[in-house]
């Protein structure tokens, strides 16, 4: 029995490889990414696919405060539901969780009140990740939260393309930020510290790929379809 079960999950690594693969051949036409980061985007979907199915993700057991603390997050402070994401702004999966997923979430039950919503950084090394994340922060030290998902938003409608800080402090001044300081702010890397210490963070509690969740207590690994969300935050209610 033992050994079938490991030919099905041989079989099943294969398959996703092959999947992976695809999607990320998709992802790098599209954003003409280069062949040393086409492939590394391909090995770390398939080891954060190998993570889930061998039972190497994330337990569930965790400090929801430790996990929330001083982290941007969207939503009623008080809401029943928290989710937290281990995210990169690079990482194909996060990038099909945001296309697909998050406006919905944001729309039913962030904006009802139903969920709060926490983003960690978890960089996976790809080309432009640290600066996207530190260019977040910077928006966030300014005006707060609010302004943080803004450039959250606008990083992940963009990044494909590939990072530039000079667009994102152009959006900034867009959205009543300071150009000047978030520039500085970008370049004197003041937040290099906190981004590097969430990735630190996730790995201490077991999260091996991104998009990862916290739903409450529960772990849940990969961008999660929305009706599939839906179903488990209902749950929760």
């Amino acid at each position: 029995m033992e050994e079938q079960n490991n030919r099905g999950l041989i079989a099943s690594i294969v398959f996703a490889g092959v999947a992976i693969a695809g999607s990320v051949v998709f992802f790098a036409l599209q954003s003409g990414v280069s062949d040393e980061e086409f492939a590394k985007r391909i090995n770390d979907g398939i080891k954060a696919y190998v993570a889930q199915e061998t039972g190497t993700a994330a337990p569930t057991e965790v400090d929801e405060e430790e996990l929330i603390e001083d982290q941007p997050f969207l939503g009623d402070e008080d809401a029943p539901v928290t989710i937290v994401e281990f995210s990169d702004y690079l990482c194909g999966y996060c990038q099909l969780f945001h296309n697909e997923s998050w406006e919905a979430l944001k729309e039913n039950y962030i904006d009802s009140g139903k969920v709060k919503f926490v983003y960690r950084d978890f960089l996976l090394g790809y080309d432009g990740d640290y600066e996207a994340a530190m260019v977040a922060e910077c928006a966030r030290d300014q005006e707060g939260d609010e302004a943080f998902f803004a450039m959250h938003d606008h990083i992940f409608d963009t990044i494909a393309g590939g990072f530039d800080v000079d667009n994102y402090v152009i959006y900034g001044e867009e959205i009543g930020l300071d150009g000047e300081e978030l520039r500085e702010c970008f370049e004197n890397e003041e937040f290099g510290d906190e981004i590097l210490a969430d990735g630190t963070y996730g790995r201490s509690l077991g999260v091996r790929g991104t998009p990862a969740f916290y739903v409450n207590d529960e772990f849940v690994s990969g961008a999660m379809a929305y009706e599939d969300l839906a179903a488990l935050i209902d749950s929760k209610l």
